[in-house]
């Protein structure tokens, strides 16, 4: 029967120091994690409380625990999970000029990509609808581009779009250096984006809406 064999002190001490080390390592991913998902919020601006753009001034402040950016036009109050600067990756000047003279928009997906996408996803597309529609003044319509036995959604492709009712079909992207707003037609267009960029996709259409723009 082999003897157990004891660590030395020199062993222990080894030991001690690795786990430190691995300790202060996680620590610091936690916190450079933090600093991504912080600059996903706020870009450049992140050091200041007010930021004003061409007239709009946008405060910092926290709602439910998160941090966002607000502004009050006409006693109502918007606000906003980044800033323009970032929003602005999705920026597209023939989307603007659809958007402001369609009354209706419509927010379209693949069926197969809606039910396997992510819960986190899933919720900040339910965001994008809902904000959308609160807040632009427009009819916003949730549709598939394609029949869908789980979801009771009307289908709709770009073949449906026009001055009256431009479509966004939603794509997840790879990464969110894919990220954009991509013109199919004068009417149609395509936004990829998942996770956090559907929020910034988000405030680029209601910034849009409000007039703030970049810089």
């Amino acid at each position: 029967m082999a003897k157990k064999r004891f660590s030395t002190s020199s062993e222990r001490e080894d030991k001690i120091r690795r786990r430190n080390s691995i300790i202060v390592g996680l620590i610091l991913i936690g916190l450079m994690g933090f600093s991504v998902l912080s600059y996903s919020f706020y870009g450049n601006d992140s050091t200041n409380t007010d930021i004003k753009y061409n007239g709009y001034t946008l405060k910092s402040e926290s709602v439910n625990g998160v941090t966002v950016l607000t502004t009050t036009v006409d006693k109502t109050k918007f606000f906003f999970y980044s800033a323009p600067t970032i929003a602005n990756k999705f920026k597209n000047i023939e989307f603007e000029t659809a958007y402001s003279f369609a009354p209706t928009i419509v927010f379209t997906k693949d069926p197969l990509s809606l039910n396997e996408t992510s819960y986190s996803d899933e919720q900040y597309y339910n965001y994008l609808y809902n904000d959308v529609n609160v807040y632009s003044g427009k009819k916003v319509i949730l549709a598939v581009t394609k029949e869908d036995l789980l979801n009771d959604f009307p289908i709709i492709t770009c073949a449906d779009a026009s001055p009256t009712r431009i479509v966004v079909v939603l794509n997840n992207s790879v990464s969110s250096l894919n990220s954009n707003l991509a013109t199919v037609d004068s009417n149609c267009f395509r936004a990829d984006a998942s996770y956090l960029d559907i929020l910034s996709f988000r405030d680029y259409v209601l910034y849009n809406n409000l007039g703030v723009k970049n810089g």
